[in-house]
Parts: structure tokens; C-alpha cells; sequence
């Protein structure tokens, strides 16, 4: 929505001005009120203010990783092929979701990865095997195997 052409927009006009000036909020509202309070919390005051706030990390997911032989520091953006997948069960009725990635163009030493889901009854339907995955997570070591828990994926 464009600003009404009465209204002077500066680097130094307040935040919440200008986004009751551009719709965004209403004036004198609790909710709105929050949203100012937070922001002004985070150290945005003026539009400049808004304008200067950069993410405090990115994660650049468009370069894929080597598949890893042991545990990393860091997330890692893997693309690889389901070889296994299979609802599992633990004691006193829970279940999780199990499935084993491997490296399509890797070589004989390319590693393994089981990525598992806990508490997600659906994720069963979504990944079968011989599915390519793009999955993105902080590999761990448990017991001889690789595990990455909870990971971000697309099929």
C-alpha cells in the first residue's frame, strides 16, 4: 500500500509512524502496541533503523555438501537417495520415522545418514525409498551410525 502523498518519509521517520502512516497497523491498538514494543526491543526505532537490520546468519542452501564420514560443528545441505525407510517403535507405544540416505554419485567410501522423525506420524507417507532427498540438518554420532534428527528436507 503506498504512503499517502501528504505524508514525508525520512530515514529518521519513527517506525511505528510509519506503519500506522502505511496501514500496516492501527494506531493506540494492544497488538500493535506489542509489535512496536518488540521491535523497539531489538533496537528499531526509525525506518534507517529498519532498513540497516541484516539476519544474524545465513544459510546458503543452493551449494550441496560432500556426505560426511563423522560428525560436524555445522548444519550440512545434502542431496542424496532414500535406500530405507520405515516406521519404527519404541517402549510404551511411541513411534518414529526412520530412513537411511546415501550419496547417488558418491564412491565406494561416501558416507551413510539415517535421518529420523519423532512424534510426526505423517512423514511415512511423504518419503519412500528411491526418493531423492535435499535435506539440510547438524549430523551426530550415535552408537556406529550417522543421525541427523529433525532435519529439513524436500523431495
Amino acid at each position: 500500500m503506498p504512503l499517502p502523498s501528504d505524508h514525508p518519509v525520512s530515514p529518521l521517520t519513527l517506525l511505528d509512524e510509519w506503519l500506522v502512516a502505511i496501514g500496516a497497523v492501527k494506531a493506540g491498538r494492544a497488538p500493535e502496541k506489542k509489535l512496536t514494543d518488540g521491535l523497539a526491543a531489538m533496537g528499531l526505532i526509525t525506518v534507517d533503523d529498519l532498513l540497516e537490520h541484516f539476519p544474524h546468519r545465513h544459510e546458503d542452501r543452493t551449494r550441496f555438501d560432500r556426505f560426511p564420514n563423522q560428525p560436524t560443528d555445522r548444519p550440512l545441505c545434502l542431496r542424496g537417495e532414500v535406500t530405507d525407510a520405515q516406521q519404527r517403535f519404541l517402549p510404551g507405544r511411541r513411534r518414529f520415522f526412520e530412513a537411511t540416505v546415501e550419496d547417488p554419485e558418491g564412491d565406494v567410501l561416501s558416507g551413510r545418514l539415517v535421518l529420523r522423525w519423532f512424534n510426526m506420524p505423517y512423514i511415512h507417507k511423504l518419503i519412500a525409498v528411491g526418493q531423492e532427498l535435499v535435506i539440510y540438518g547438524q549430523p551426530k554420532q550415535k552408537g556406529r551410525r550417522l543421525v541427523i534428527d529433525h532435519p529439513d528436507y524436500e523431495i
